[in-house]
């Protein structure tokens, strides 16, 4: 990549690109500590804990950097260009992934192991239910998203800010105040929640909103005292995570996980928070070429990091690093350590054409 290239990216969505990723590996890596009820209040828990909370925020940054590069207006390409670009490169990835992972469930992980005679059809409920392994989810929602972008497009063209900021608060409540909502009657007022009709609005539902907030975040100018506050929520944010899942689990034979919910309003604002926050940082005149080039190349794989870091996680880098060492140390390390063998696995898979264009798009 010479340097004309890398000057035309849009480094900042490089970076948050890059810090996302590790922010999943993150929550991968510190996952199977929380759900331990028995250990809840222990320092190792707590660390755990934080460490997935202040990481809650990398899915939703990945949809909305897709908003930032997809719902640009000057984009041109035809409905059918469109798909055949985006689904094809995503689709086949999925397919051969689910295959792999699937194999690896119920013939390593799992142990199960099927017959061999009626594991095509395990097989291909894994894969058009999406249980060959749960990381993937992402992938089919964001194939979902792809299938209306075309139409949200339009949208985007022809509507003025307003209009977006109108559509960015029907999403609001009905995706993030209703989610909020129900999880305060269920675990705090311990209470059986109502369906509110109102707020079921039709369009604006899930993380399409997240898509359209990337592109307005992005589109508009943000003044440096909202920029403050923003800042402050989400702080106030990060704190509230932990304490409320510590809360709200404690005494209980199951954790509580909905306040790690990517809908639940303080993963809303930290989302926000780190995203503003990186938008308004000038990275151009403080980081050098070959840095930036280091950066790009990151960003780039990210696609294939994702893709292969649970076996990277589950059959290696957990056997290497020991669990009897200090908590904190532990998890920087596995998910350092898994983010270097994922990204060193994608560059040298890329080597080959065809490995590059069907595992590590």
């Amino acid at each position: 990549m010479n340097k004309q290239q890398v000057e035309n990216r849009i480094l900042y969505l490089d970076i948050l690109r890059v810090l996302a990723i590790f922010a999943v590996i993150a929550i991968h890596v510190t996952a199977m500590d929380i759900i331990k009820v028995e250990d809840i209040g222990t320092f190792e828990w707590w660390v755990s804990n934080i460490f997935n909370s202040f990481s809650r925020w990398g899915v939703p940054v990945f949809f909305m950097i897709s908003g930032v590069l997809l719902l640009n207006p000057k984009n041109n390409e035809s409905t059918s260009e469109f798909l055949k670009k985006r689904i094809g490169k995503i689709g086949i990835p999925l397919i051969i992934w689910s295959v792999i992972y699937s194999v690896a469930k119920h013939y390593f992980i799992e142990m199960d192991k099927p017959e061999i005679i009626t594991y095509p059809k395990i097989l291909l409920t894994d894969i058009i239910f999406d249980r060959a392994y749960y990381h993937l989810w992402f992938i089919y929602v964001i194939i979902t998203i792809y299938l209306i972008t075309p139409f949200l497009r339009k949208i985007i063209k022809h509507s003025n800010i307003k209009e977006i900021r109108y559509l960015l608060i029907l999403w609001f409540i009905s995706t993030i105040g209703s989610y909020t909502y129900h999880s305060i009657y269920t675990c705090i007022l311990h209470e059986k929640s109502s369906y509110i009709r109102i707020l079921d609005i039709p369009l604006v539902g899930g993380f399409i909103g997240y898509f359209v907030l990337g592109y307005y975040l992005n589109k508009i100018e943000i003044t440096k005292k909202i920029r403050g506050i923003i800042y402050f929520i989400a702080g106030t944010s990060f704190i509230l995570i932990p304490i409320l899942i510590y809360s709200t689990s404690i005494g209980n034979t199951k954790l509580n996980e909905q306040f790690y919910n990517h809908f639940m309003i303080t993963t809303f604002f930290i989302t926000i928070g780190v995203f503003v926050f990186f938008r308004y940082k000038n990275f151009d005149n403080i980081i050098p070429v070959n840095m930036k080039k280091l950066i790009v190349s990151m960003s780039n794989a990210t696609f294939g990091i994702y893709l292969v870091h649970m076996l990277v996680l589950g059959n290696i880098v957990n056997d290497i690093i020991p669990k009897e060492i200090n908590a904190i140390i532990r998890i920087i390390a596995r998910v350092i350590l898994t983010y270097i063998i994922s990204y060193l696995i994608v560059m040298l898979g890329r080597l080959n054409k065809y490995l590059k264009k069907y595992l590590f798009p």
